[in-house]
């Protein structure tokens, strides 16, 4: 997969979604998390299934902000807001995630 050029700060999501989902209910999580790159700030979302056979999560979303201020705006945006609520919360079994500062490649240690 290739980087999302300018991206200041990524957030890695490595999660398990409930098994009694549906196939349309999947289909809606992972549809309104794809419009998490309309919101200002946000360079791309990418998303799918792990290949790793001894991952203990089913699926990883990638999310490239622009800088730390895009990931905040996007915290406080409707559209997460209702993503945690209405999918996230309900729908996801275990989950992980953490959130980089991308180094500069002029800075030092990068």
């Amino acid at each position: 997969m290739p980087s999302i050029t300018g991206a200041g700060v990524i957030h890695i999501a490595h999660f398990t979604l409930r098994p009694e989902l549906t196939e349309e209910q999947k289909e809606a999580y992972f549809r309104t998390a794809q419009a998490f790159d309309t919101v200002p700030g946000i360079l791309g979302v990418d998303q799918g299934p792990n290949i790793e056979e001894n991952s203990p999560y089913m699926y990883t979303r990638i999310i490239y902000y622009a800088d730390a201020a895009a990931r905040e705006a996007l915290h406080r945006h409707p559209l997460h807001i209702r993503f945690g609520e209405k999918y996230s919360q309900p729908m996801t079994e275990r989950r992980i995630s953490y959130t980089i500062q991308l180094l500069n490649k002029n800075q030092p240690g990068a």
